[in-house]
């Protein structure tokens, strides 16, 4: 048994539990996806999932994301703010700008777009 099927149970186990007791809080499912990508929210986990390579380029996108609210999606949001905002907001590597602008382009477009 993996350490997720493990963390998995624990946290069915503990949603019952509470669930029992009518707390209305539940632990989140994705921990144990949390976990294994190494990042602390649904966000970060969502680009992680979606090729991000970096845990910490996740985190810092995740972050800056959500204080914005903008109501942008986050390939939209990145996309709108562009490669000099992504150098100063991010901090990121050579391998992360390339990470960055492949995740960021349209992917609708084919050999074109490439």
């Amino acid at each position: 048994m993996t350490v997720g099927a493990v963390l998995a149970t624990i946290i069915n186990w503990t949603n019952s539990i509470l669930q029992e007791h009518e707390v209305k809080k539940l632990l989140p499912n994705t921990i144990p996806a949390n976990v294994r990508w190494g990042v602390g929210n649904s966000t970060a986990l969502r680009l992680m999932i979606d090729r991000i390579q970096s845990r910490q380029l996740a985190t810092k996108i995740s972050m800056e994301w959500q204080r914005e609210e903008n109501g942008l999606g986050i390939r939209e949001w990145l996309q709108s703010i562009g490669l000099d905002e992504w150098q100063k907001r991010f901090e990121p590597t050579v391998g992360d700008l390339r990470n960055l602008l492949d995740y960021s382009r349209n992917p609708v477009g084919g050999v074109a777009v490439d």
